[in-house]
């Protein structure tokens, strides 16, 4: 026989219930300081997805976008940073860094099983208005992507499956890597590709600064062909099978003008295959006809360049966009990927063929000269500033969370005192997944 006793049972009730309530009132309090929201009210606005925002207001709550647009309420919870006359716009994106120091073996390389956080080469790009990086290797392998945030160094990869990287150049074996791997089968004997005459080593658009480096792609291309002198890496075949089926951009890092030749001919046949061309501008402007044809989006660095073997300048962002190809770009921060040790500067990081005098000279308070540059020699506005931003997410496949100013998108920002392409205006705050990372106080 059970017996109630009802004086136990309310002393029980006495003590559980102020423990239930203090308990519901801490759990309440911590989420009301985890998702405090952060307004930046006042501001003009690139989206990028829908055009420029003359005045409006930005929610940011959990490291998101909560909402974006001219009529936009400020929660009365927010944080509020007063931003009128100033612009907000999405981060820079670089679809193509060397930054970290990741190298290649031999065999194939996943960054995100090389990559070392806790490194000041990243701080390094947050001045400049870069908050997500493509990590690659120096030789096949697969790309990793970060989010820049040093103070959470084990939250930095954001994707560590990437895209399949490649380099590629005109000797026998490193073209036989892309073409075994298109075919999706075991690499055979060593085939003949087109015959283009060719000077060893050196294409017709390379300028003696880049001599160094074009030594160091081939010697890439190269191991990337021994590579697969007993076939494809079998972490490679999934990556390649994505490739074949347009699901994956591949990114191609080219040595020279005659390997674009060899390119266009392997992938006439794979009409699906979605390419990103890691190049330079006088490259693209010697083999323009040949790109338009397989219609690569380029990685080009955002400068003026001189014609092949001419003193006439040219704005090759500019005569791709006219062609029809997408252009993203890469080596805002030409320095960093050289910061590290060992490393070799991809195409537009590397130091004895900078930008423009201008450009070079510019400190990082103005992050964006160099592209307000081309702008100014005819490159339209809007492509510029895709080529910063979601053209580089479309590459890494994220453009789905970041590239644009949209509700639900990671709030990597950047707040400019002006117009992000006014060599007056500084950038004064950046913010990655909804914290600030970076304050000008100059």
């Amino acid at each position: 026989m059970k017996i109630y006793n009802q004086k136990t049972h309310f002393r029980r009730w006495v003590v559980e219930i102020p423990a239930v309530v203090a308990l519901l009132t801490i759990l309440a309090w911590g989420q009301e300081l985890k998702e405090r929201a952060v307004a930046i009210r006042g501001a003009a606005i690139e989206t990028i997805s829908g055009g420029r925002i003359e005045k409006g207001n930005v929610v940011v709550r959990g490291g998101k976008i909560e909402a974006v647009g001219a009529e936009v309420e400020i929660p009365d919870d927010a944080r509020v940073i007063e931003a009128e006359g100033m612009t907000v716009m999405p981060g820079i994106i670089d679809p193509y860094s060397r930054a970290g120091g990741v190298t290649g073996g031999g065999e194939f390389v996943r960054v995100a099983d090389q990559f070392y956080p806790y490194q000041e080469v990243f701080k390094q790009m947050l001045p400049w208005g870069i908050t997500n990086l493509s990590i690659t290797p120096s030789s096949l392998g697969q790309t990793a992507v970060i989010a820049i945030t040093p103070d959470l160094p084990k939250t930095m990869v954001i994707n560590k499956d990437g895209n399949l990287f490649l380099p590629v150049t005109n000797s026998t074996s490193s073209l036989r890597v892309l073409r075994d791997g298109l075919a999706l089968r075991p690499a055979g004997p060593q085939g003949q590709g087109p015959e283009i005459p060719t000077r060893a080593g050196r294409g017709r658009g390379q300028r003696r600064g880049d001599q160094t480096q074009q030594q160091q792609r081939q010697r890439a291309g190269q191991r990337a062909g021994q590579q697969a002198a007993g076939g494809p890496s079998s972490m490679a075949d999934p990556l390649w099978a994505k490739v074949v089926k347009g699901e994956q951009y591949l990114i191609v890092d080219v040595a020279n003008s005659a390997t674009i030749l060899y390119l266009g001919e392997i992938l006439e046949k794979y009409p699906e295959v979605k390419v990103a061309l890691n190049t330079n501008g006088s490259t693209v402007f010697e083999t323009l006809e040949t790109l338009k044809k397989f219609k690569p989006l380029l990685i080009l660095p955002p400068r003026i360049e001189n014609q092949p073997n001419r003193q006439y300048r040219i704005n090759a962002a500019r005569i791709a966009h006219e062609a029809g190809l997408e252009v993203a770009f890469t080596g805002l921060k030409p320095e960093a990927a050289a910061a590290m040790p060992g490393m070799r500067a991809g195409r537009g990081q590397r130091a004895a063929a900078p930008p423009t005098r201008g450009a070079s000279e510019v400190n990082r308070d103005v992050p964006l000269f160099p592209v307000a540059y081309l702008v100014k020699a005819g490159l339209p506005r809007e492509i510029a500033l895709l080529a910063l931003t979601l053209k580089p997410a479309q590459v890494m496949g994220l453009a789905d969370r970041l590239g644009t100013m949209e509700p639900q998108k990671d709030a990597n920002l950047l707040i400019f005192s002006g117009d992000p392409l006014d060599p007056a205006s500084r950038l004064l705050r950046v913010m990655v997944e909804g914290k600030f990372v970076y304050e000008n106080k100059n």
